[in-house]
This record gives C-alpha cells, sequence and structure tokens, in this order.
C-alpha cells in the first residue's frame, strides 16, 4: 500500500512540477508544435518518420542533450531513457530495458553503428567487445523500448539502441576538453568539409580515461562470516574514431556513404564476477580486467527514381578483439579443477554482411513500403582460456569449441505503412524471416495500428514478436562457465497501448506495454532455458517550455517476473523517474541544468541459486547540477557537480556482488567547447 502510495505522488510531483533538461537556443528555445514534430526517427522504420507517427517507441537523445548531463559513455546516457536501467559489468556496462534485470541483461539489445549491427556472435551483445565508444564521436542516439526484429533479426529482442556517428553540416572544426577531480579527463577534435557538389568528409577522434579511483567496496568472507573491504578501481582508457564520407546527391539521382571506424579500451581493475561459485570466494580479488578493439568499413550506395522509389545496396564488414582477465587466486581450488591463479578469456571475430533495400512511398496507395534481402557471415576466430598461477606460471591454454564456429543468415524483410481516410487512420505491417545455418528459420511478425485525429493527437497500438539466437558462449561455454549445444531460440511477444499529445510547447506520451518471453536463456551454474517470463509496466514521458524554463521527464512503473519459478526480476527497479529542469539566463548567455534520478524498490542482485534471496538496496537518488556559460557561437564552458549531495547510492550488481556496486560519489566535472571555424 505504501508502495503504491509513494508511487502515486510521485507522479503527481512529475506531472505538476516543472522538470527539465536543458539544451542550446536552436534545440529548444524555439520550443513549439513544428519543433517537437521535426523530431526525426529513423531507427523504427526505413522511413523518416516524426514522434507522433513513429511505429515504435522510440527515445532519442542528441549531443547536446548528453553534454547537459555531463555524460561520460553512452551507458551514462541509456540512465536518462525510460524504463532502461545500466548496470556494471565485466569491465563494461549491461543495459536492460522494461523489467528483465538479470546475468544476461545487455544481451538482447540490438546495438547499430550508423546502421550496422555490431552485437558480438560471442557474447550476443555489443556492450563487452565495445565497451565504450567516444560520445563526442557520435551525433545521436535513438533507443527502441521493445522489440525490433522484424526490422533488425536476431538480439533485437529487448530493444535497439541505434548510435549516428558525427556527420558535419558545414565545414567546421571544433574541440572539446573535460576534466573531472578525480583526474577524468576527455579530450576530442571535430571537423568536417563540405565541397562544390554537396558531399562532405567528417571525422572525430577523442580520448578519455581515468586513473584509479579507490572505490570501496565490502565483502564478507565465506568461511569466518566475517566483514571485509576492498577496491575497486576504475582505471579505464579509450580511443575512437570515426570517419565517413556523405553525398547524399539530389532528389533524383545516385548516392553514396561510407564510413571507417576504430574503437581501443583498456580497464583495470573494474567490478567482476561477484557469486559465479556461490558466495564471494573472489573475496578482495573480485577484479577483472580487459582490453578490446574495434575496426569497422561500410560503405552504403544507391539511386533515387521517379515516384519516390529507391534501391540501395549496403555493405559493411568489422572485426573485433576482447580480453578479460579475472583473479582467482582466492577461489577454493575444487571450483577450478584443483588449481587456483589468474584466467584469461580470449574472442577474436569478425562479420561481414550485404543487403539489397527497395523502398518507395508511393503517393497513390498512400503508403511506404520496403523490401529488403540481405546475407551476413559471423565467425570466430579464436576463442580461448588461458589459466596461470599465482607467479603467471602458464598452466593451461584450452582452445574452445566457439574458436571456428560461424554463422550464416539469409533473410528477407518486408515492412509497409498505408493511411486511409485522409490520413487519420494508419495500418503497420509485415516481417521479417531469417535462415540460420545453425538454427534454422526465424519469423518475426508486426503489427500494428496509428489513430491520428488531427495533428496534436495520436493512439496506437502496437505488436511485435522478437527473438534472439543463442550465443556461442552460451552453446559452447566461457571461462569457467559450461556451455549448454541443446539451447533454444528466446522468442518474445510484446503487445503496446500508446497516447501522444502535441501542445505548442510541450508534449505527453503515456505508454502501457505487456511482454511475453519465452525460453529466457540466464546463467545459472550452466546455460539454460528458463522457461517463461513476464513484464508490464507504464511509462510517462513529458518535456516543454514555459517562458526561460526548458523541462523533461520520465515515469516508469513495472512488474517483471519469471512465472515459470513465479521469482521476480528483483534486480530491475519497480519505479524509475528521470526530472531534469533548466533555466535560461537571457542576454547572459548563461543556462542552469538540474538532472534528477530515482530508481525505487530494487534488489541488489538477481535471484539465482547462488543467491536465493538477495537484499533490498537503499533507495537510489542523484541530482546532477551543471552551469554552463555561452560566448557566442563559438565557445561554452560548463561546470558540473556530478551527485550534488553526495548520497551513498547503489546500483545492483547482476553478478550478485554484495550489497551490489556503488555509484558516483559527489564529483567536479568541467567541460569546455570551442568551434574554431
Amino acid at each position: 500500500m505504501n508502495k503504491c502510495l509513494t508511487s502515486v505522488i510521485l507522479v503527481y510531483v512529475l506531472c505538476t512540477q516543472a522538470t527539465v533538461l536543458n539544451a542550446k537556443a536552436e534545440d529548444l528555445s524555439e520550443f513549439s508544435l513544428e519543433r517537437l514534430l521535426e523530431v526525426e526517427i529513423t531507427v523504427a522504420s526505413a522511413f523518416t518518420e516524426d514522434q507522433l507517427t513513429s511505429s515504435s517507441s522510440v527515445t532519442v537523445v542528441g549531443r547536446q542533450q548528453w553534454r547537459r548531463y555531463a555524460s561520460r559513455n553512452s551507458h551514462d546516457v541509456s540512465t536518462h531513457i525510460p524504463s532502461t536501467m545500466s548496470y556494471p559489468s565485466l569491465g563494461s556496462g549491461s543495459t536492460a530495458v522494461r523489467g528483465y534485470g538479470n546475468t544476461s541483461s545487455g544481451i538482447g539489445l540490438a546495438t547499430l553503428l550508423d546502421g550496422v549491427p555490431i552485437n558480438s556472435l560471442a557474447f550476443s551483445s555489443s556492450q563487452w567487445p565495445t565497451p565504450n565508444l567516444s560520445l563526442e564521436t557520435l551525433d545521436r542516439i535513438e533507443m527502441i523500448r521493445g522489440p525490433g526484429s522484424a526490422l533488425y533479426g536476431s538480439d533485437a529482442f529487448h530493444g535497439v539502441f541505434a548510435q549516428s556517428t558525427y556527420m558535419g553540416n558545414e565545414s567546421e572544426l571544433e574541440g572539446t576538453l573535460s576534466l573531472g577531480h578525480r583526474g577524468y579527463y576527455q579530450t576530442a577534435l571535430r571537423g568536417a568539409r563540405l565541397f562544390n557538389n554537396g558531399s562532405s568528409l567528417s571525422m572525430a577522434i577523442s580520448g578519455d580515461g581515468q586513473p584509479d579511483q579507490d572505490i570501496r567496496y565490502e565483502y564478507m568472507e565465506p568461511f569466518t562470516s566475517t566483514e571485509h573491504s576492498s577496491q575497486y578501481e576504475n582505471n579505464y582508457h579509450t580511443e575512437s574514431l570515426s570517419l565517413r564520407f556523405d553525398n547524399e546527391g539530389e532528389r533524383k539521382g545516385a548516392y553514396q556513404r561510407a564510413g571507417i571506424y576504430v574503437n581501443n579500451h583498456d580497464g583495470v581493475d573494474f567490478p567482476g564476477t561477484g557469486k559465479l561459485f556461490g558466495s564471494n570466494q573472489q573475496r578482495d580479488k573480485e577484479h577483472i580486467d580487459l582490453e578490446s578493439s574495434f575496426y569497422m568499413a561500410r560503405a552504403d550506395m544507391g539511386y533515387r527514381f521517379d515516384n519516390e522509389f529507391q534501391l540501395e545496396i549496403n555493405t559493411a564488414y568489422w572485426e573485433s578483439q576482447l580480453d578479460h582477465l579475472l583473479d582467482f587466486s582466492q577461489v577454493t581450488p575444487a571450483f577450478l579443477g584443483g588449481v587456483s591463479g589468474f584466467q584469461l578469456t580470449r574472442n577474436r571475430e569478425n562479420k561481414r554482411l550485404i543487403s539489397l533495400v527497395a523502398q518507395q512511398s508511393d503517393s497513390i496507395f498512400d503508403t511506404d513500403w520496403v523490401i529488403e534481402t540481405s546475407y551476413s557471415e559471423s565467425k570466430i576466430t579464436d576463442n580461448r582460456s588461458r589459466f596461470f598461477d599465482t607467479n603467471y606460471t602458464l598452466l593451461s591454454d584450452t582452445e574452445s569449441n566457439s574458436t571456428g564456429f560461424d554463422r550464416r543468415s539469409k533473410s528477407a524483410v518486408f515492412q509497409a505503412k498505408t493511411w486511409f481516410l485522409g490520413r487519420k487512420l494508419a495500418a503497420l505491417y509485415g516481417g521479417r524471416i531469417d535462415d540460420f545455418s545453425d538454427i534454422g528459420i526465424q519469423r518475426s511478425p508486426r503489427l500494428g495500428f496509428i489513430v491520428q485525429p488531427d495533428r496534436k493527437n495520436a493512439y496506437k497500438y502496437l505488436f511485435g514478436r522478437a527473438f534472439r539466437n543463442p550465443s556461442a558462449n552460451e552453446i559452447n561455454g566461457v571461462g569457467v562457465a559450461p556451455g549448454n549445444p541443446n539451447l533454444s531460440p528466446e522468442v518474445i511477444d510484446t503487445h503496446e497501448l500508446i497516447y501522444m499529445h502535441v501542445e505548442n510547447r510541450w508534449r505527453l506520451e503515456v505508454v502501457l506495454f505487456y511482454s511475453d518471453w519465452k525460453d529466457g536463456i540466464i546463467l545459472d551454474g550452466t546455460f539454460e532455458n528458463s522457461g517463461n517470463n513476464k513484464a508490464m509496466g507504464i511509462e510517462l514521458i513529458a518535456e516543454g517550455s514555459i517562458d526561460d524554463w526548458l523541462w523533461r521527464s520520465s515515469y516508469s512503473y513495472i512488474e517483471s517476473e519469471n512465472t515459470t519459478t513465479d521469482i521476480e526480476y528483483g534486480a530491475f527497479p519497480k519505479m524509475i523517474v528521470n526530472a531534469d529542469i533548466g533555466y535560461h539566463f537571457q542576454g547572459k548567455g548563461i543556462e542552469v541544468n538540474v538532472s534528477n534520478r530515482i530508481n525505487y524498490d530494487v534488489d541488489e542482485g538477481p535471484t539465482t541459486s547462488v543467491d536465493p534471496n538477495p537484499d533490498s538496496l537503499p533507495h537510489y537518488w542523484r541530482v546532477d547540477l551543471q552551469v554552463t556559460k555561452f560566448y557566442g557561437d563559438q565557445s561554452e564552458v560548463s561546470v558540473s557537480i556530478l551527485n550534488l549531495f553526495d548520497r551513498e547510492n547503489y546500483v545492483p550488481s547482476i553478478w550478485n556482488s554484495e550489497n551490489g556496486i556503488a555509484d558516483q560519489e559527489i564529483t567536479l566535472q568541467l567541460d569546455w567547447r570551442h568551434a574554431l571555424f
């Protein structure tokens, strides 16, 4: 009863107080109906859509917004997206969507880089192999909260995380620098050159990182039950590069796009595998180190014909490398085959893909349609586990069954949106068929209706089915976790009811959703299909402006459980609130922004056989303050205080580390941006 009352009170506060995210003048100072409807959504369809007519529940976050959050990486950005939770995991982060928080969080979220899927075959995720693609190489992030397999196939299960790299609209050169008082640094250079034929060459290069952070954690000695403490260092360095050529051509005729992308990341002493062995066997060595690298090239070309018909061919190739080093020197040798020491796991893989896309906006039948056929091949070239004793003498070098493992797929997609009744009713329909070399055929249908009685309101019903194939690690095992060759693909059906309203200077979105997830794959001693799961919830999103005040807010309440075991997904908060408010001082070039994040009713980790009764975490509330001074259009300087009230906040550990993982302590950060021309 008290929880329900608290939820009602917070919804009331959320809907009645001004809660903001500020942005530069070109973003929100002219917040109007036209500006709201101009927000482009590209991830939910082959065609550009607006918010009222988008084919999925989508959140769009631009560069200027995440700079106002003082975000350091994409996981920071995702914490401002409704119904989304980011967990520290294996030296990176794992993102869970709409209630499903467990050891597989981060798996089942398709990640796109300029439209190219970059999820790993070994992990079914990009969040470990590509843990920290620099935000300064990106322009925007779009996230589908819900199924996306009808467009993107396997891994677009719980959602789609689409990253668009920097593309200059004019010849320009810009530098940025960020410094934090605990040694955090970020520096970047972005520039573009526009040519007389309308084509452009854009480049962004960035480096960021931090030294040892000395983040305290406590653990229970497994044999004496006494309390002890140790530290995570969270030391890392990242280098990112994006280089892209774009020639969009004329309304009719040929166009070309190409890109080269590089990301290298090193991390030392991040939170490790928690209670993987049934208790905190690692004690003060519950750490993980990692090294990763990612390289990608893509090339697209197409031709626009009469009658809005368009034909396009897309090609891409990427390869990734990932090493994880775990300290098992204090783990009871019986868990490790009679030895103890350090385990190094290594994965090398690549992917190549090609697709042919035909699409048309047909004015005669008022239909947007797309047909796509594609072929992809993913291959793991090296997957092994090495074990060293405490003197770093090599004890074993075991090549896993995943080495040489490949997965080839052929797919066909048909999607359409047809308008009726003078564009007041739209039907969404279509689906995707994938034929995999090892799994077989998977089908992903999609259906929906949009009722738009006027340009201010829209009512939607959306249905989508998504699937996720078991990863190579889940089939063949990884490190000390044995594989299961009998795993089946996961399947999830999601239903959504959506109401959207847009006024002259604000908008409201209400989403009710229900999902039914079958044959979920989790790690609980071994990888297994864990039965059936369900989640249901509500999302409220509101944003707008009042005079010089700007605001952005979201609220979600979610209940999720494994219906086979009747166990709730306690590691995902029942309630998440984001409330951001900003004020622009006219004539002074100063903006003030305050961001709030609340996580309510969440456990320190998921319920598993090794931790059947995880403790509840204290309620999470973090407030960030930022003051920005603009010097014309050329420069800006921001001072941010993260975790303004220095609260001891904790987020769940999906590996059941005791007491969860400590969040950001109070931190001062200075950000500078200057346009050279």
